[in-house]
């Protein structure tokens, strides 16, 4: 479904070299937006922050 939405593949370890944690930490907290359209929502008002490093700290774990 993932591929289907255009999201990254988190398990490819050159997208993760290039993904930077304040990257990765400001996309779960304030969204994604392409050409005007949400392609990720904010979870900034879900999450606090220690829990969005958290999430960040499990993202890195994904790479194969």
């Amino acid at each position: 479904m993932g591929k289907m939405l255009g999201a990254a593949d988190l398990t490819d370890p050159k997208k993760q070299a290039s993904l930077i944690d304040a990257q990765a930490t400001a996309a779960i907290k304030d969204g994604l937006n392409k050409d005007g359209a949400i392609t990720m929502p904010p979870f900034g008002d879900k999450l606090s922050d220690r829990e969005i490093k958290a999430l960040v700290a499990y993202v890195r774990t994904l790479k194969k």
